[in-house]
């Protein structure tokens, strides 16, 4: 479903609605039909020298692979998908290279994989372990900033007691 801001948010488990972060993928595509008819050409002609990695490795020629799509199906995130275009608009203060896979938490943006990342995988299984990594040090990093502020809420009340 495209949403008003430009994301198509395919998660809306239950999950995803406990925590405030959406994983957003960014296309090295400009999403304009000359492109996308371009990029469908130059995959099924030389696929090799293609310049967006997440797109080769995350979609065929007719759409998202399954592997892929069941993979992130089972994310307990909500997330969604732009083109560099797209990106550019909605986030035009966010300096980044492309594709990129960022975290969105609470109206920030957060780099979570970079474009020399991504480009360094060189199949869906590679993908899925990097972005599982990735987030792996991502919740545990929102568990010790939780860690902490609980400490500081007991400490608090320690002091006015």
């Amino acid at each position: 479903m495209r949403s008003k801001t430009g994301l198509d948010f395919v998660n809306s488990n239950q999950h995803c609605m406990r925590n405030n972060c959406t994983i957003i993928f960014v296309y090295n595509e400009v999403g304009n039909a000359f492109s996308i008819v371009s990029g469908y050409v130059h995959k099924m002609i030389s696929s090799k020298t293609y310049h967006c990695n997440l797109c080769k490795i995350t979609h065929h020629n007719f759409g998202m692979r399954n592997e892929w799509k069941s993979f992130i199906n089972k994310l307990p995130f909500k997330f969604g998908f732009l083109n560099k275009d797209q990106f550019g608009e909605k986030y035009k203060n966010f300096i980044t290279s492309f594709p990129v896979i960022l975290v969105k938490k609470n109206n920030e943006l957060h780099l979570l994989a970079s474009s020399n990342e991504i480009d360094a995988c060189t199949s869906t299984g590679d993908l899925k372990k990097l972005l599982l990594s990735k987030l792996s040090l991502m919740v545990h990093q929102l568990q010790k900033e939780r860690y902490f502020i609980f400490c500081m809420q007991i400490h608090f009340l320690q002091n006015i007691l």
